[in-house]
Order: structure tokens, then sequence, then C-alpha cells
């Protein structure tokens, strides 16, 4: 069975992020206010596995808040600690390295007042 690295990822930035809620799915309508920063990873398009057992994979990692500059620091945070995963064995799986891949960017939210960050990470493992 293959590794689940986007909850892999949640469970370290959750440990290592306190201030912000991670999660893999928004919290709906008004709850979204309530439970800010909140820090959302998702599967992003591409990535790999080859014969010899090295996986790669690339994760959308979007932060959300309304005030600029928290949000920008919780990027900035999540960044960090994600690669501070690099060469560590966690959960079952070493983890070679984790890069920024593209980004960080800002972009648009329904609520004009929440502010939105992202940018793509570049997971390698041998699981």
């Amino acid at each position: 069975m293959s590794q689940d690295f986007t909850a892999l990822l949640v469970a370290w930035l959750t440990e290592r992020l306190p201030e912000a809620r991670v999660c893999t799915q928004l919290p709906a309508g008004e709850r979204l206010r309530d439970q800010l920063p909140v820090v959302r990873l998702r599967r992003a398009p591409g990535g790999q596995t080859t014969h010899a057992g090295e996986t790669t994979v690339l994760v959308e990692v979007d932060a959300f808040d309304t005030d600029p500059e928290v949000v920008w620091a919780t990027t900035h945070a999540v960044g960090e600690e994600l690669g501070a995963l690099s060469a560590c064995f966690y959960q079952g799986s070493l983890i070679d390295d984790v890069q920024v891949h593209s980004g960080p960017g800002q972009a648009t939210h329904p609520d004009p007042e929440v502010h939105r960050t992202f940018h793509i990470v570049r997971l390698v493992s041998r699981a």
C-alpha cells in the first residue's frame, strides 16, 4: 500500500504549527473565518514513482487569513517547517527532500477580506 504523503505533511505541520489549522479541506462558509489562520494541502498533478522505490509527489499548499501579514508569516513558516522534514524518517517513510517547487504567490479568495497565498512543494521519499 502506498503512503499518503498529503496526510503525512498535514501531520507534520499540525505538530509544528499549533497556531494554524492544517487541513485538506477548507471549513465551509463562515466557519473558515472562525478558524484562521488555515493551511490547506492538496495533492497536485505531477510526480512519479520509480522501480527503485523512489517517489516524488507535488502538493499544493494554500494559506488563508484576514491579515496579510499573518498569511505571509504563515506561508514562510510552512516553507521552513516543510524544509525541516528533509532527511528525516517520519511515519514510516524516509523523506529525502522537501523543497518549494513553485511560488509562493498570492491568489484571490471569494471573500475579499480573506487573503490567500499558495505554493507547490515537491517531496521525494523512499517509503
